[in-house]
């Protein structure tokens, strides 16, 4: 894994997995990167702009067909793009004033046609040093489900945190 470096875009990517015996289908994820300070609490604003990829059909048991990136976002021209990780984002991530917030939803419809949805969130700070004072409480009380089917892995490129489900 590489360290978080000035001019990079994508923070890490997600792929999706359908642990269960049925394909699901018409899936849309959307993903949503905010950089806090660490006093800051997350908003966990969907209304924003953010990353939305469709796909089709999920099969069980298969690896992902991709790996999806993820990071934070602007609006430029009426496209979203990545935004570059400035130098100064790496310095204050280095000294632990900020961290990130990386919010998904996957929602999608199982082989019968009935509606499903999961939330994930997850937060990188540095291991490197002692930031420990950083707010995770919401990001905490977001990630449920409404059936353990759809299974979402965010991975960060950095050394922020190990690829987690």
């Amino acid at each position: 894994m590489e360290e978080l470096k000035p001019d990079s875009t994508a923070l890490g990517t997600i792929q999706v997995f359908n642990e269960g015996k049925t394909p699901d289908r018409d899936l849309l994820l959307e993903v949503a990167v905010e950089k806090m300070r660490k006093i800051d609490v997350p908003s966990l604003d969907w209304s924003a702009k953010h990353t939305e990829v469709k796909g089709g059909t999920v099969f069980p048991n298969k690896p992902p067909a991709q790996s999806i990136p993820y990071g934070l976002t602007r609006v430029v021209n009426g496209k979203l793009e990545f935004l570059p990780i400035t130098l100064e984002d790496t310095q204050e991530f280095n000294k632990g004033e900020i961290y990130f917030t990386i919010y998904a939803k996957a929602s999608y419809k199982n082989f019968f046609g009935i509606e499903h949805w999961n939330h994930y969130c997850k937060w990188a700070v540095n291991p490197s040093n002692e930031q420990r004072d950083f707010s995770s409480a919401r990001c905490n009380t977001m990630t449920w489900t409404t059936i353990n089917k759809i299974w979402l892995k965010i991975c960060l490129h950095t050394k922020l945190l190990q690829c987690s489900a």
